[in-house]
Formats: structure tokens, sequence, C-alpha cells
């Protein structure tokens, strides 16, 4: 799931393309939330749509079974756009 303003520099689809080792999203089957899209009409609008694609997500990831695996193979990585 990502949401963005929709000002980054770093746009959501750069971050579905595929590398050797990882296979490529489909950028219509991703969960992208755009604060700016026109179909917003204030705050409101934007929350709902946020929640919408988390309660999408957390019954995907409820499925799922956890597995212990060593914090050495964790990635984490984060910037900020503006």
């Amino acid at each position: 799931m990502v949401i963005g303003l929709g000002c980054e520099k770093l746009q959501p689809e750069r971050l579905l393309t595929g590398t050797d080792d990882v296979q490529a999203i489909p950028v219509e089957s991703a969960s992208i939330v755009s604060l700016q899209d026109e179909k917003h009409v204030g705050f409101q609008s934007m929350v709902e749509d946020i929640l919408q694609v988390a309660e999408r997500h957390l019954h995907k990831l409820n499925q799922r079974q956890r597995e212990t695996c060593p914090a050495s193979e964790l990635v984490v990585g984060m910037q900020c756009g503006g």
C-alpha cells in the first residue's frame, strides 16, 4: 500500500518495477492512493479511500502465516519525496 501526495519526486509506480530477483507488480493491481486525485472532494474522501485500501490489505494479510527470520535479512527503506 502506497499513499502519496502526488508531488513526490519518486512516483509510486517506480516502486512496482521488478528487479532481477523480484517480479514486477502491475500498476492496476497495486494499492496506490494519491491524495491529489481529482476524485477526492475534501479530507474525509481521502481518509475513506485510504481505509478501504487498508481493509483490503488487512484481509489478505490475515491469511498469511508468519515465519521467523533473522533481523539481518530485513530490508527497510524510506525517503521523503520533497
